[in-house]
């Protein structure tokens, strides 16, 4: 998936959850979600030796609400934190299987079998653009459930098969 945003927008990366009933203990997925460098991207491979990997979510509670927030801001007040630059890309991965026992693998996965990944561009803001005054809200776009946009000019273009299950873009 492919989504294009602002500084200071934002988007929750919510993992799957699910009832905690004999029936839909079948169902629970397992996630670990990684910011790592493009060559990982492509190759659905994460190298722990790299440090330019970040580890930024654990989906392993599927009966609790869980979820991570990506604030895409040019400075961090954490010394660790990512800052990001207009006019660059940002990705993320996950290497897991959906499995509790496939949760901390570090190849293939879901990146590989299902395209659970995700490249944001950061774009350069445009000039202010005249408002128009509506009296509709515009509607809410669903591509699947786990990451959720807030933005003030969101725009969403796929470079590739869309993912099934794991991202959702508001």
């Amino acid at each position: 998936m492919y989504l294009e945003a602002e500084i200071n927008d934002v988007i929750d990366i919510i993992c799957p959850h699910t009832n905690d009933t004999d029936e839909d203990r079948y169902k629970a997925q397992y996630h670990t979600f990684i910011q790592v460098p493009y060559v990982s991207y492509e190759s659905c491979n994460v190298t722990k030796a790299n440090k330019t990997e970040k580890f930024l979510l654990k989906c392993n509670r599927p009966f609790d609400e869980n979820k991570y927030t990506l604030l895409f801001q040019s400075w961090t007040p954490y010394p660790r934190g990512t800052r990001f630059v207009a006019g660059q890309s940002y990705y993320y991965i996950t290497t897991a299987n959906g499995s509790p026992d496939g949760i901390d693998q570090t190849e293939g996965g879901l990146c590989e079998t299902h395209n659970m990944r995700l490249e944001v561009h950061i774009i350069d803001p445009s000039p202010p653009v005249p408002r128009v005054t509506t009296t509709q809200r515009p509607k809410d776009t669903t591509t699947s459930p786990l990451v959720h946009t807030t933005t003030r000019k969101s725009v969403e273009r796929t470079k590739r098969p869309p993912p099934t299950g794991m991202f959702k873009s508001l």
